[in-house]
């Protein structure tokens, strides 16, 4: 337990995702279609900012300078723009936050190249001989066994088809934009009801169709085993900062394999060894929030509001995409590339500002895996 308290402290410390908005101002918000919009041409503009940064230490440094005035901007500048705005032009409460969204969004990758050139003097002299030394910088992919055993040449199998899915986008994760939504059996409205969803729960979508011109999810039930189907009208897609990536897709995994709710968890996993359910006050919300955790012999798992929040695994049999306990490091930059950043307990991939994953590592094996989604807007 003293892991999940961690957590909760750690994400009070890291201003991303402990938005000055609380969870039902940003919720409120994002009812607005101009604020939703320009909330999606941030999240777009992020995404490509960050990839502009090379991995050098100084890009690395670069982009460290970018991503704290980001959490500022986040923790305070926003509101501030938005008074700002309030005031000046008089706008209300919900165009002023859009259009200090959209504004944010335009000068970003202005911003990212003021950090970039903050970092040039680092690298002016040997600027020239640097693109010759990058490459062995980087951990090189170790060559593939010629003889594998069974397990072996089932992961990689089970690796190939997992790419595969992905080149068509699916899965892909989706927030329900209306209130007791209908999961039905099949993509027709006269089909039978196998649940309902309400506003800001996620789902995970399998694929869509499209049924007389108009757009079906399918969706991994989110309480019990099995598919079901949602009308596309009340699904708004949203993979986060760095979507398509392959820190992303595990994450979307992790989420689909552990559990979206306590009830899917239950589903998938069986009945836990110890279960505990509370209350805390979440001060950056200014509210009390309740609480599940989930413990079974080999992982545990957290759910804030019934959504999923952090999921640990210590022994080998539950995988984060196509990596188990147990596993070399070596698979993790295979898989995942380099890490965000690394220290000597382990390392940190950061799948968009408020979700990450952690390997530890034990003489150059994974000891520990975990998968946060930290609280914010």
């Amino acid at each position: 337990m003293r892991r999940i308290f961690t957590v909760f402290a750690t994400l009070l410390l890291l201003a991303v995702p402990a938005f000055a908005l609380s969870d039902a101002e940003y919720k409120e918000l994002m009812k607005d279609k101009a604020f939703a919009k320009a909330d999606r041409a941030l999240t777009q503009a992020w995404g490509k900012v960050k990839n502009s940064f090379p991995n050098t230490k100084a890009g690395r440094a670069a982009f460290e300078r970018l991503r704290k005035d980001q959490r500022a901007w986040i923790a305070s500048g926003r509101d501030e723009e938005a008074e700002a705005l309030m005031d000046r032009e008089g706008h209300p409460r919900a165009k002023a936050y859009a259009r200090a969204t959209e504004m944010r969004a335009g000068y970003l990758p202005d911003l990212a190249q003021q950090c970039l050139g903050e970092a040039a003097p680092e690298k002016a002299e040997p600027e020239k001989e640097t693109p010759k030394k990058a490459a062995p910088e980087r951990p090189a992919l170790k060559p593939r066994k010629v003889e594998r055993s069974e397990e072996e040449f089932l992961a990689e199998s089970a690796r190939r088809e997992a790419a595969e899915d992905w080149a068509d986008g699916y899965p892909d994760i989706g927030v329900c934009v209306g209130n007791s939504v209908r999961l039905r059996e099949d993509p027709d409205t006269e089909s039978g009801i196998v649940g309902r969803v309400n506003e800001g729960e996620t789902l995970i979508l399998l694929a869509e169709t499209s049924v007389d011109g108009q757009r079906w999810y399918a969706v991994d039930h989110p309480t019990e085993e099995g598919t079901a189907w949602v009308f596309g009208r009340y699904i708004e897609t949203y993979k986060g900062y760095e979507a398509g990536t392959p820190a992303c897709n595990m994450s979307i995994q992790v989420i689909m394999n552990f559990g979206v709710t306590p009830e899917k968890a239950r589903a998938l996993l069986g009945k836990p060894v110890k279960a505990r359910q509370g209350k805390f006050f979440f001060d950056p919300a200014s509210q009390e929030l309740s609480e599940e955790v989930l413990e079974f012999s080999n992982c545990q798992l957290q759910y804030v509001e019934r959504h999923l929040r952090h999921v640990e695994v210590w022994k080998r049999g539950l995988a984060f995409g196509g990596v188990q306990v147990g596993d070399p490091a070596s698979k993790l930059t295979e898989i995942l590339g380099d890490p965000t950043s690394e220290g000597d307990e382990g390392w940190d991939y950061e799948v968009d500002p408020r979700r990450h994953l952690r390997f530890e590592l034990d003489d150059g094996k994974i000891t520990r895996m975990t998968w946060d989604d930290y609280l914010g807007g």
